[in-house]
């Protein structure tokens, strides 16, 4: 999913490739149920996240915008 680039508009990697960068819940959610995962709400996700290892470092709701206005959830893993 992350190295799709046509998803890039809503997940990504940040450009030193440490951080993973989410900006729609809803497509990630729609794309993993696509591929067969059974979730279908963002707690869910963020669990399966943390069980890996992932901690949130900033959520979209801290409303602090890239440059380009753009609020994205940004997860950090200690290995990358």
């Amino acid at each position: 999913i992350v190295s799709n680039e046509e998803n890039w508009a809503w997940i990504k990697w940040n450009e030193a490739g440490d951080k993973l960068l989410i900006r729609s819940w809803d497509f990630l959610i729609n794309t993993l149920i696509d591929l067969g995962f059974g979730a279908t709400e963002r707690t869910s996700v963020m669990k399966n996240f943390y069980s890996y290892g992932f901690r949130l470092e900033s959520d979209s709701r801290s409303r602090v915008p890239d440059e380009n206005g753009f609020e994205w959830c940004i997860l950090k893993h200690d290995l990358f």
